[in-house]
């Protein structure tokens, strides 16, 4: 019996929940018929025709003698994705199936086949057509709901109180905590409410600290007088000039010229105003 492909079991891709299993793959380089589901073709494929087929896919075609078996994976392609971890993941699962279609069409073309079956542009339009109602639908809902879903909540919330607060709890209250699906590093509670309470003891000992601090007057040494301890080093300068370079040395320019400024600094600070550090 030749199997009809219908709006369900037609899909050009993988099944999801068909009781229809997929037939046995064919020797390489045998055609399976035209209505099997074995075939795979994505939209992008469909549109562009034989230009979808990569040069890569070419070369690892004629290295098979130009016979390979229509199946749904091959993972000796250069580009198929096998990493076990993602394999099951959207993404890879599109990426494989664009290379499905690229073997598929490369096989049906070498065979003097067209590119792809009838039946699939077909489906793909009526695909596109449910898409495309869907997406306009879901907007005038949207619309609609905008309008008129405060006003339906209040009336529905006057007419029936009761259903009212049943529908709530039911649709945005859960039932239960799943426990189970908490994560396994994640802490207990016993210890977040330790590690809470020995966070507020540290902050209560920082503020007491603190509190303690402030009450304290500053206990520092005035500082003495500048003009005085200026005063001081320029002596001890002086002295050491003499020690190092006594004699001749002494009365030479430069020390000459550094004793003269020792002097002028002296006098400037003999004449300052003393200093009252304890005006405010």
């Amino acid at each position: 019996m030749t199997f009809k492909p219908t709006l369900r079991n037609a899909m050009p891709g993988p099944p999801r929940r068909s009781s229809i299993k997929l037939p046995l793959p064919p020797p390489a380089g045998v055609m399976p018929i035209e209505d099997s589901r074995l075939w795979v073709f994505v939209p992008k494929a469909v549109q562009s025709g034989e230009a979808f087929i990569q040069d890569d896919t070419r070369e690892w075609f004629a290295e098979r003698d130009f016979k390979v078996q229509i199946a749904r994976d091959y993972p000796d392609h250069p580009r198929w994705l096998a990493n076990s971890k993602n394999k099951s993941s959207i993404r890879v699962k599109m990426h494989n199936a664009h290379i499905v279609s690229e073997v598929h069409m490369m096989a049906r073309i070498h065979a003097g086949l067209p590119d792809v079956p009838a039946w699939v542009p077909a489906r793909m339009t009526v695909k596109q057509q449910q898409a495309d109602l869907a997406y306009r639908l879901t907007k005038a809902t949207r619309d609609i709901w905008l309008q008129e879903g405060k006003g339906a909540l209040q009336s529905f919330a006057q007419k029936a109180p009761g259903q009212f607060v049943k529908f709530v709890g039911s649709t945005f209250i859960p039932k239960q905590l799943e426990v189970q699906n908490i994560p396994s590093d994640a802490i207990s509670t016993e210890a977040a409410d330790m590690i809470l309470s020995e966070i507020a003891a540290e902050l209560q000992r920082r503020s007491d600290e603190a509190k303690v601090i402030s009450g304290v007057p500053l206990d520092y040494d005035a500082p003495g007088d500048a003009v005085k301890n200026i005063q001081e080093v320029g002596e001890a300068f002086r002295e050491a000039i003499g020690e190092k370079y006594p004699g001749a040395v002494a009365n030479s320019p430069e020390n000459l010229m550094v004793a003269s400024r020792l002097n002028l600094l002296e006098d400037i600070m003999t004449d300052a105003d003393p200093v009252n550090w304890d005006e405010e």
